[in-house]
């Protein structure tokens, strides 16, 4: 009968941690998980939640027993959990407009939502936008309930922060209205990276003027800035502006309640009446599914949120939880640049929450976990939580080990960081390119109004000018693995949406192909191998560039003639793709470019 039944793929959290375990070096350091630890390196049971279970154990079989749950939930946690992100006496609840279920914990609230959005709602509320990227069980809970994802621009990987330009065209061109859009209600996960308060309102006014469903995920209330209260401002500022929406808000992280999944599904609608019919339908999408929710974990935030005394200890607790954190950060920004390793490091603490997006290959992340034991995801993003006063400095020799000896990616992966108007110097023994950024600084960038950054190329095998307009800045762009420019410079001009693909890396599609191709009758050739990547909205550009030699093998990345060529946007770190053998690779694209052969390798 299961014959036919398929080893599933190590999920890549989950995993990370089986390897962790299985490590028996005495150096080995988990930054997987996404769990609070205490200096010590240790889980942590904060002293309110011991209290509370020694309340509830002296009262059991008394004001305490193990009868079902209701459906949604006991009537006591609704009232306040609803007041601890949407605010105590918040009109909303005043008015009876929230229609709130227990749940298993933030995935589970996900998941029933999805159910209700694809059982009750139009089609329109049946394609949900993730944001590019996300925490990586949530195109998973959405597709699961036959819902279609989409992605909007989210992380910007050249400034290593938000790309706002890019989330505000998804949301305001590209997502119909009436479809569901998921919000981080802060410390996004996985990059850190919250939009600023005047962002949040910009973004509000889009889901109000364009009527996008939102579902804000809260997972992280308390945890990122200390402050419960701070933490909750993108959800009641939705709330203010009379917004209807999701909130799925989970007790894992800020109470260190992982393993007792306790969760909370809010659905904050326009009045009463709907209210009541919304938890009435909600009740029969939980009821087979999981029929009721456990009680444990819902009496322990019960005991705590509606103890005034608990309460106060709690945040006291929860405090120190995130100024640890946030110490960590400091610690391991100061210690990398103390270093000098290469790279930029403030983004380590322009960063919020319990996770780092450090910008780390996912070559320099098998280094660190294969020589130095430092268990981490592959898409460079770190736990700081498992990082502490003992195994810090480890942590920082190992990264700075790692990027002095491992290129920044595949060879022809362009490694771009923010210098806001300094040059930065490639890595030892690496030869590369340098940009300066001569005109504006990223904090001086608005939605809605492009930037005019002008560049100027310097490399070892000869200057080579450039200049580029785009709502982003793009600095400074570093070619690792021994790369080099070299040939006479060219110029060309192509659409928008090509030249965001050719600067951020990745395969154009054929008919994209064909307005390159298309202008070889100029002479123009190209040899680059590119990956997918979202278009910048509003951008123009011409840039002059000659044939780069990446790794070891000859590319033509465009050359003279092309100003014929239609025009082009960037967003994203270029690269070129790396060849299994790069000295037969580089003695190809040399002898085609010498017969000026046409086409693209």
């Amino acid at each position: 009968m299961f014959s036919h039944i398929t080893v599933a793929p190590v999920d890549p959290i989950l995993g990370t941690t089986t390897a962790f375990k299985a490590d028996p070096d005495p150096r080995k350091v988990n930054l997987g998980v996404g769990a609070y630890r205490t200096e010590q390196g240790k889980p942590l049971v904060l002293e309110v939640v011991k209290e509370a279970e020694l309340e509830m154990l002296r009262e059991l079989g008394g004001t305490v027993n193990k009868e079902y749950s209701p459906i949604d939930g006991p009537e006591e946690l609704k009232t306040l959990t609803q007041g601890l992100i949407f605010g105590e006496n918040c009109s909303a609840m005043r008015e009876g407009r929230i229609a709130s279920v227990q749940a298993l914990s933030g995935t589970g609230s996900l998941r029933v939502t999805a159910e209700f959005l694809k059982k009750y709602l139009p089609a329109a509320a049946h394609t949900v936008w993730i944001s590019d990227p996300t925490w990586g069980n949530h195109p998973t809970i959405f597709e699961s309930a036959g819902m279609k994802v989409q992605k909007y621009p989210y992380y910007h990987k050249l400034t290593k922060s938000l790309d706002f330009d890019g989330m505000m065209q998804a949301l305001t061109r590209q997502a119909a209205p009436g479809s569901v859009v998921l919000l981080h209600a802060c410390a996004h996960n996985p990059t850190g990276v919250d939009p600023t308060e005047e962002q949040w309102r910009m973004i509000a006014n889009v889901f109000k003027e364009r009527r996008l469903i939102p579902i804000m995920d809260s997972a992280y209330q308390g945890y990122a800035s200390g402050s419960l209260d701070k933490d909750a401002f993108a959800t009641r500022l939705f709330l203010e502006m009379g917004i209807e929406f999701f909130l799925c808000q989970s007790f894992a992280k800020n109470l260190g309640l992982y393993g007792e999944r306790i969760g909370m599904l809010h659905a904050v609608c326009d009045n009463r009446q709907e209210a009541e019919a919304v938890l009435s339908q909600l009740k029969l999408v939980v009821r087979p599914m999981y029929s009721s929710p456990p009680i444990h974990g819902a009496g322990l935030v019960t005991a705590i949120i509606g103890n005034p005394h608990r309460y106060a200890a709690w945040k006291a607790e929860l405090k120190e939880m995130a100024d640890r954190v946030l110490g960590v950060r400091g610690m391991l920004r100061t210690g990398l640049e103390l270093k000098g390793t290469p790279g930029t490091w403030n983004h380590i603490t322009d960063q919020i929450g319990m996770f780092s997006f450090t910008g780390l290959t996912e070559a320099q992340c098998d280094r660190l976990i294969n020589v130095h034991h430092i268990f981490l995801l592959k898409s460079g993003r770190i736990s700081l939580a498992g990082l502490n006063k003992g195994n810090i400095q480890y942590m920082i020799d190992a990264v700075d080990e790692t990027v002095r000896n491992t290129p920044a990616g595949p060879a022809g992966k362009w490694d771009i960081s923010p210098t806001r108007g300094v040059v930065m110097s490639p890595a030892r023994g690496v030869a590369g390119v340098q940009v300066v950024q001569r005109q504006v600084a990223p904090q001086m960038l608005t939605y809605g109004a492009p930037s005019v950054v002008t560049q100027q190329v310097n490399t070892y095998g000869g200057p080579i000018g450039g200049s580029i307009s785009t709502p982003v800045p793009m600095s400074p762009v570093r070619i690792s693995g021994g790369a080099m420019l070299s040939g006479s410079p060219g110029r060309v001009t192509v659409s928008r949406d090509i030249f965001a693909k050719l600067a951020a890396g990745g395969a154009l599609t054929a008919e994209e192909m064909a307005q390159l191709t298309g202008q070889q009758a100029a002479g123009a050739s190209v040899g680059a191998s590119i990956a997918t990547a979202p278009a910048v909205p509003n951008a123009v550009s011409a840039m002059s560039v000659g044939a780069a030699t990446v790794g070891g093998a000859a590319v033509a990345a465009v050359t003279s003639g092309m100003a014929a060529a239609t025009n082009v946007a960037v967003n994203g770190s270029a690269k070129v793709s790396k060849k299994k053998d790069s000295k037969k690779s580089s003695k190809k694209v040399l002898k085609a470019s010498k017969k000026k052969e046409k086409g693209c390798c």
